[in-house]
């Protein structure tokens, strides 16, 4: 029964992640000053190439907006509630959902309540979340059942529109280096680095095989233009990447100037397969107890509703409550998961062939493009090797490492079994990421883990083996990153550094060691009305409004929080602290409100919750509040039957 344990959460998890430098292999440093660089400014400046590549980003899930279009006029559809039809990432049928569940789930759920075993619940449960999910379902042969568009960018993002801008920069907020000065020639830009930075974008519903050849005519384009283009993959953007390499031609080569994975996904995801195999590591303490108090926090929310959950879940008898799970979980199987290239293209390929073989004919059309975009994974080191001491492309990886998938706001990945044994960036695995390194389980050391060998090239916290990356002198790795690296600015600075070739190797500049520490910074940093910004604006003080104490306090505030962002060493506390002080700032200059705290009542109304949760754990373990006796669970059930069948 536990193999039922893969709780609705696991399903929608799918759907919707030391500070001192390495002693890596010795290479020549390029013509970055190391002594007189003192932040990163002095490093574009001392080191930026004189000629610069466009750069093309291959998004992550969720940066590229599909939609429906089964009018095929190009436009969106919309729903019956005039909703239009379109996401990044889950696009769900919600506008007849309160119909539908009076409709087809009331009557089960109540039948299922009242005699306490499934009076079709599972079935009504499985049909609820197919039709949920009806605009997202791939067929047998891995096309997608609507007609499906996705929004195309053919001019650099100097030329978008400001909402179209406003778009990008929340998704990828790679402001540090699309804003750097640069004589781009771009008829309309602006003679910044923005004039040079397009994007491809892929539906996530489609053949990374095929979305590869939209790359290829961009590449093809742009390197007619300019020469060469630079490919920076963002997360899922390391399918595309592997599927783009995979179909050119070798001479083709020679129109990339370097390659990029920003915690890109290169072998896939332990995540994905674990969930395909069914292989979970949950237990009934962890349902019952631990785990939604747990998801709750992670979540941003209050643990309260974690408890509250435990409480609720016991209305049905556990054998009930897996079998509703077990539903949910089907439902999006069959309607998505087993059927979709995209997602299939995430599966590790050492896992590929097993979980192909259990869910795919052979010989099928879905096999088919399964297959080859497995083959086109299987040579992308080759082809990588090639490209660089071919063609002379440079290749640099970006990788977060040592955490767990149950760690930060996706906590629910932490219902997969490698949870306890996979390093990862809390999405996906460093091993993938950084095309090679060898890590134990989060925390563990490589030698703890007996992958100590004596070729071996440690991180000082002897956490990662670095000499397995493919390309361990342009491998770089922030520990304890989270996979929404976008939130670290400075990991965001040593990906313009390198796309513009001001930094190279792990050796050309001490400012950006291998390895690094990690903090999230979007808060403060952001230009939409980050902490920084408003703080200028009131440090302006234009209107007089703000008196010699309140700007006092601001002014200490913004020094300290600028000393953190210069930094190019990460610090998780001093970036806290640092946004601590600007909150502070705001409260004295009446542009925030202080925190007060939990107030009386949400603190008696934890400890009644959590002390229910608690004794029902302690007097009921792993059971509902009504389950019964088996014989009396049996006599119930032949009373339902009867009832069932006189109806």
């Amino acid at each position: 029964m536990k193999k039922y344990l893969a709780a609705f959460l696991a399903a929608l998890m799918v759907l919707s992640v030391c500070i001192i430098p390495v002693g890596a292999q010795e290479t020549e440093n390029n013509d970055v000053n190391i002594v007189e660089a003192q932040n990163f400014d002095d490093l574009v400046a001392m080191g930026m190439e004189e000629v610069q590549y466009p750069t093309i980003m291959l998004p992550g899930i969720n940066h590229s907006v599909y939609y429906v279009d089964n009018d095929e006029d190009g436009i969106a559809d919309t729903d019956s509630a005039g909703s239009t039809l379109e996401s990044g990432l889950l696009l769900m049928n919600t506008a007849d959902l309160v119909g539908t569940i009076l409709k087809d789930l009331v009557g089960p759920l109540l039948g299922t309540l009242a005699f306490q075993r499934d009076m079709g619940l599972t079935d009504a449960i499985y049909a609820l979340v197919q039709e949920v999910f009806c605009y997202m379902q791939v067929d047998k042969n891995g096309e997608p059942v609507n007609n499906i568009g996705v929004y195309d960018y053919q001019t650099p993002v100097s030329l978008w529109t400001e909402d179209q801008k406003g778009w990008f920069y929340t998704m990828m907020p790679m402001q540090p280096y699309t804003s750097i000065p640069y004589e781009s020639g771009v008829e309309g830009g602006n003679n910044t680095l923005e004039d040079m930075t397009y994007i491809c974008t892929f539906p996530l519903l489609g053949n990374p095989m095929e979305s590869a050849l939209k790359l290829k005519a961009m590449v093809d384009r742009l390197a007619a233009e300019y020469g060469k283009v630079n490919l920076c993959a963002v997360s899922l953007g390391g399918t595309l990447l592997t599927a783009y390499l995979d179909i050119i031609e070798e001479e083709d080569l020679a129109k990339i100037n370097q390659v990029i994975g920003f915690v890109a996904v290169l072998d896939g995801t332990s995540v994905i397969a674990d969930f395909l195999a069914r292989e979970w590591a949950i237990t009934d303490e962890k349902m019952y107890n631990s785990f939604f108090p747990y998801l709750m926090e992670q979540l941003g929310e209050d643990a309260t509703l974690g408890y509250l959950i435990n409480v609720l879940i016991r209305i049905f008898p556990q054998p009930v409550l897996y079998d509703i799970i077990s539903a949910a979980f089907e439902g999006i199987l069959d309607t998505l998961l087993t059927t979709d290239p995209q997602f299939w293209a995430t599966v590790p390929s050492d896992r590929y062939e097993e979980l192909a073989d259990r869910y795919l004919e052979e010989g099928s059309v879905l096999r088919e493009k399964t297959d080859r975009f497995q083959e086109a994974r299987l040579n992308l080191k080759d082809t990588l090797v090639l490209a660089n001491e071919q063609y002379g492309v440079k290749v640099s990886t970006i990788s977060g490492y040592n955490m767990r998938f149950d760690e930060g706001e996706y906590a629910f990945f932490g219902l997969v079994k490698s949870v306890d044994f996979v390093n990862s960036d809390a999405i996906i695995d460093v091993r993938s990421t950084s095309l090679g390194a060898t890590a134990g389980a989060p925390h563990q050391t490589v030698e703890a883990a007996g992958l100590l060998t004596e070729d071996s090239v440690l991180t000082p916290d002897g956490l990662l083996d670095i000499s397995t990356c493919l390309f361990p002198d342009s491998a770089f790795f922030f520990k304890g990153q989270h996979h929404e690296i976008g939130r670290n600015d400075n990991a965001v600075k040593l990906a313009a550094l390198i796309m513009t070739g001001a930094i190279e190797s792990v050796n050309d500049t001490e400012l950006y060691p291998q390895v690094n520490g990690t903090r999230n910074s979007r808060r403060i940093v952001r230009p939409d009305g980050g902490y920084l910004v408003r703080a200028e604006e009131i440090l302006a003080n234009k209107d007089g409004k703000y008196n010699e104490q309140q700007l006092a306090a601001m002014q200490e505030a913004y020094d300290f929080a600028i000393d953190v962002i210069d930094d190019t060493i990460c610090d998780a506390v001093a970036t806290q602290e640092a946004e601590q002080k600007l909150f502070d700032a705001f409260v004295i200059c009446g542009t925030e409100t202080a925190d007060d705290g939990e107030s009386i009542i949400d603190k008696l109304l934890f400890k009644i919750v959590k002390k229910m949760s608690d004794a029902l754990w302690a007097t009921k373990g792993a059971s509902g509040f009504f389950e019964l006796s088996d014989f009396a669970q049996n006599a119930i059930g032949d009373i339902a039957d009867s009832i069932g069948s006189a109806c």
